[in-house]
């Protein structure tokens, strides 16, 4: 039952909440929108000090809503932060309800649209004074920017053990149950400089070196995994042997095994080359996050089921290539999983929402609430 439909408000909390400037590390704009929001509710949001420890401007927010205490809590989520350009944004509704942004920057609904969603249902909630589960709300910093606001974030206060990451791209009612590890790697090539023109034979080439550790790799889908060679830096001059190179890359994949051992060829490719060369590499791993997987027996996923045909859309599961902060709630033990809401093209300047998928991811959110 989608008894938001045609509230005006959804929208307007929407729009609200996309003119606010919001890069990754600057979010006090939006923090400060969706603080006056909850304090409107009479909720008072607590912020941490994730900002201090990552070079932010603010912090993670939190939010605790007392409910029904024999019905089991339940967590929302949606960060705050978007990627450039997410500076002086306007959104624009057209005749048939599509929002865009006017063309310059993202609109932001990656992710005001998880933001609205949340927030509104919350107040229809509280206003219909109807039986509701104790609702708990996580809004964290910098998940653009590989999550690390989230990392922050103390997750012993957490009563819920569902939670429901408001952050997927497509159309609502689809909710991802599966998200790869991302590792990165770094490998530096550490040889020996040499004047090109008059001596080369003393120096040892360490563009050339990664060169060689960079065409014994196989790139793209690889083993079930996806494997990248991102970026490549050295040398210091046309006319000398480049004493130094880095490569970076990542590996993604569903099995956190497969991808370590991918990690480990990748090290040894690399170290191999850098022998054959008759130099070393210094090879470095980040592990960005570990992947997930919701089983299909998880109340997560059943109540997500029933929460979407209640609200008169069909639920689809689906496996995603991205990562997303509950890639970290799982990593703690958290029943999770990441749904639509309403942002199409995320990442880009044509990226678009509507009012009809706004007001059907706002009717699940207050099925799940319920």
């Amino acid at each position: 039952m989608n008894d938001n439909t045609h509230d005006s408000r959804l929208i307007d909390l929407f729009l609200r909440l996309v003119s606010c400037d919001s890069p990754s590390y600057g979010e006090d704009a939006v923090r400060d929108a969706v603080m006056a929001e909850l304090a409107d509710m009479g909720i008072k949001a607590e912020e941490d000090g994730a900002g201090k420890l990552i070079g932010g401007s603010c912090g993670n927010l939190y939010a605790y809503v007392e409910g029904d205490p024999s019905l089991e809590p339940v967590l929302f989520s949606s960060h705050l932060d978007t990627v450039e350009p997410s500076r002086g944004k306007k959104a624009v509704i057209h005749d048939d309800g599509l929002i865009t942004s006017a063309g310059d920057t993202v609109l932001g609904a990656d992710d005001a649209g998880g933001l609205a969603s949340i927030l509104h249902a919350l107040r229809l909630t509280l206003e219909s004074g109807e039986r509701h589960r104790p609702i708990e709300l996580v809004f964290d910093v910098c998940e653009e920017r590989y999550c690390v606001g989230i990392q922050k974030f103390d997750y012993g206060r957490v009563k819920s053990k569902q939670v429901y990451v408001l952050d997927l791209d497509g159309r609502v009612g689809s909710a991802a149950s599966a998200a790869p590890s991302i590792v990165q790697w770094k490998a530096k090539f550490i040889g020996r400089a040499a004047h090109a023109g008059f001596s080369p034979e003393e120096g040892l080439h360490a563009i050339k070196a990664a060169a060689e550790g960079i065409s014994n790799l196989r790139c793209g889908r690889v083993d079930g995994m996806t494997v990248n060679v991102g970026t490549i830096k050295g040398g210091i001059a046309d006319n000398i042997v480049a004493p130094e190179c880095l490569v970076t890359g990542e590996v993604r994949g569903y099995d956190k095994d497969l991808v370590s051992g991918k990690i480990d060829e990748i090290g040894e490719i690399m170290r191999s080359a850098a022998e054959n060369a008759g130099m070393v590499c210094d090879f470095a791993v980040d592990i960005i996050c570990e992947a997930y997987r919701t089983d299909e027996s998880a109340p997560s996923r059943r109540r997500y089921a029933e929460a979407c045909r209640a609200a008169g859309v069909e639920p689809e599961f689906k496996v995603t290539g991205g990562a997303s902060t509950n890639n970290h709630w799982a990593a703690w033990g958290f029943d999770g999983l990441v749904i639509s809401c309403a942002m199409n093209n995320c990442h880009s300047v044509k990226e678009w929402s509507s009012v009809s998928e706004l007001e059907k991811s706002c009717a699940i959110v207050r099925e799940l609430m319920r």
